[in-house]
């Protein structure tokens, strides 16, 4: 970019600032980032969900597609590796940012499995098949449902009760 250029656009964007067009703007920047803070457990409850994803990718390719293991096995330790890691990136970094009851990194780990269980085989798995098999919904419909099904799930039971706020006396 040229100097004169540039020197054009910051011009331009001075005026506009002192002219009140970028009031708005500045409006929706507030405004995103009051939401942002207020939801952000939320925020880094879906990214922890993208985190989980990459893991069981990840764990699927170097078991099935490099090591060879035979696919349901290798679904299995893919499903196991995500699970195990969505625990400790949930319990290091998305509930952190108040006080929870405290309980046992154990106890908290396996009340995690049983809820991922729930949702993986049970909610997702059954709503997947229900609706593919008893509807004649494609997969590629009815997995997402399923998917968001298991979310609000996964959302219910390890903000209400895994890692449930503290209560305040």
């Amino acid at each position: 970019m040229e100097n004169g250029q540039m020197a054009e656009e910051t011009a331009i964007a001075t005026a506009q600032l002192e002219t009140g067009r970028s009031e708005p703007i500045r409006e929706a920047y507030r405004f995103a980032r009051q939401q942002t803070k207020a939801h952000w457990t939320f925020i880094k409850f879906m990214l922890s969900g993208v985190v989980g994803y990459v893991l069981y990718q990840g764990a699927l390719l170097a078991t099935y597609d490099i090591a060879g293991v035979q696919f349901f096995t290798a679904t299995i330790v893919a499903a196991q590796v995500s699970i195990t890691g969505g625990f400790f990136v949930r319990d290091l970094w998305v509930f952190t940012d108040g006080p929870v009851v405290q309980r046992s990194l154990w106890a908290r780990f396996m009340q995690y499995q049983a809820k991922s269980l729930v949702s993986t085989l049970v909610i997702v798995t059954a709503t997947v098949n229900v609706l593919t098999s008893g509807f004649d919904v494609p997969h590629y419909v009815s997995t997402p449902i399923g998917v968001a099904l298991g979310f609000a799930w996964n959302w219910g039971w390890e903000r209400g009760f895994i890692w449930r706020p503290q209560a305040h006396p």
